[in-house]
């Protein structure tokens, strides 16, 4: 009596070749799918950039580019069209820093620039933090204060910032250089009767500044 067939079983290779057909047919249908989202998204750009971001961001985290033969992510966007790398970014850290409808709320620009100033403050807080606290820029909360007004503050926490770290030896040996020079400077105008003057000196120049009104008197007298 003879023995019943059994069927083959795939070579191991043979396996391996298909799971790895098979994953890499599931990564490039999501990215299609992804890709889609992202340009019917971008006919209207204000309204859906959490979207557009949030799809962004798991092409790049998951690396499904590789699913459509681009080597890197900044060649994806170029081939399809799409925001640049530097736009890209932005959009994505937007989307992963607020919720889609406080972002959405806030718009894009805005929403970004509260980002940025919690990058510039010592304290681990984030844009949904800043406007659930309630934190004024010029007065104001987030929600009303302008672009301008937040990034005015952006700039000023990181000047603060400079300030408080400490100089290197070759820095204090030039603050004192310039010091120096700017007093000098002074004492000769001042000798010419052309007291009164502010001395900036930067990396390459120095120049004298007077207030509007003085420098008026200086001519007409």
């Amino acid at each position: 009596m003879s023995k019943p067939r059994t069927a083959k079983t795939p070579p191991k290779r043979d396996l391996i070749r298909e799971t790895s057909a098979a994953a890499k047919a599931t990564r490039k249908a999501r990215l299609d799918a992804l890709l889609g989202v992202i340009q019917q998204r971008m006919v209207d750009v204000v309204a859906d950039f959490w979207d557009i971001g949030q799809a962004l961001g798991e092409i790049l985290d998951e690396k499904l580019y590789l699913a459509d033969a681009h080597k890197t992510f900044a060649a994806f966007l170029q081939a399809n069209r799409l925001p640049s790398r530097a736009q890209a970014a932005k959009l994505i850290a937007v989307a992963r820093s607020m919720p889609r409808k406080q972002a959405l709320k806030l718009g894009p620009e805005k929403t970004y620039a509260l980002l940025a100033f919690t990058r510039a403050t010592p304290e681990a807080d984030s844009p949904t933090e800043l406007v659930d606290a309630g934190k004024r820029f010029a007065g104001k909360t987030a929600e009303q204060a302008s672009l301008r007004e937040i990034e005015a503050s952006t700039r000023a926490q990181h000047e603060k910032n400079a300030a408080a770290k400490p100089k290197t030896a070759a820095q204090r040996a030039r603050a004192r250089e310039e010091a120096s020079l700017r007093r000098a400077l002074a004492g000769q105008l001042k000798a010419a009767g052309l007291h009164g003057a502010t001395i900036v000196v930067s990396a390459k120049t120095v120049r004298a500044e007077w207030p509007l009104e003085v420098a008026k008197k200086r001519v007409e007298g």
